[in-house]
């Protein structure tokens, strides 16, 4: 746990964020009554290490939302920890439905708010031809998205990537669809329009309402297009 963590650049327990850490092993041995003790045990830590969990993380994860652990809680995938394996970030929601392997080393799940003080970029599991600084913005995106869901009077936010990270933009679609949201709306955060904004997330969309016509979705604009943005930006400039 400590080497999972200390790959992370997390603390498991830190001031105002977290004060307890449960350790767990949810497994059994074969030939052992399923015991479910863990359940309690995990929902009184405030950051949750399980060991031997990853075969069963689909199931884990659904059953901690369904005894009222928060879909979006922080998750922490490490996998041989201290020997340079596959690293991943996520939420439990995201972790109840993801099909994606890791490498073939064994994998620790952290689970809890922790995981979003993520201090140091995460370069483990990179596909080749992506810069350091990708991986940090993905950090720094989850957070932001973070921040805006606890205000009230904003709608479901998701956040969601093109390429390279993690949750890509079909997934999180195909997530609200079964949280059977009628109505989504993306805005990109990008700057500026390019072949994303203009033909690739267009053609993705288009493949997508195929098989959900029955979801009314629009695309808006990159940020510089929004009048408020630009304010923005000036008043950054002039403050230098």
């Amino acid at each position: 746990a400590s080497a999972a963590a200390s790959t992370l650049g997390i603390s498991l327990t830190r001031r105002g964020v977290s004060r307890s850490v449960t350790f767990l092993t949810p497994a059994i041995g074969q030939g052992f009554e399923q015991d479910h003790h863990w359940l309690e045990a995990a929902l009184a830590g405030d950051t949750v290490v399980m060991y031997m969990a990853w075969n069963d993380r689909h199931t884990l994860a659904r059953r901690l939302m369904h005894a009222g652990k928060s879909p979006q809680t922080p998750v922490g995938l490490v996998e041989s920890a201290s020997l340079g394996g596959a690293v991943r970030l996520c939420t439990l929601e995201q972790l109840s439905l993801d099909q994606r392997e890791l490498g073939l080393g064994p994998v620790c799940i952290i689970i809890g708010e922790v995981v979003s003080t993520v201090c140091e970029p995460v370069f483990a599991e990179l596909p080749q031809g992506v810069d350091q600084g990708t991986f940090w913005e993905a950090a720094n995106g989850d957070r932001f998205i973070a921040d805006l869901q606890t205000d009230p009077e904003l709608p479901v936010i998701r956040l969601a990537f093109i390429e390279h990270c993690e949750p890509l933009l079909e997934d999180v679609l195909e997530v609200l669809f079964t949280q059977k949201c009628q109505t989504i709306h993306i805005q990109p955060l990008l700057i500026s329009g390019g072949f994303h904004l203009e033909v690739d997330v267009p053609n993705r969309l288009q493949h997508w309402r195929e098989s959900h016509s029955e979801i009314d979705i629009s695309l808006d604009k990159a940020l510089l297009e929004h009048t408020l943005m630009r304010q923005a930006i000036r008043t950054i400039v002039k403050q230098r």
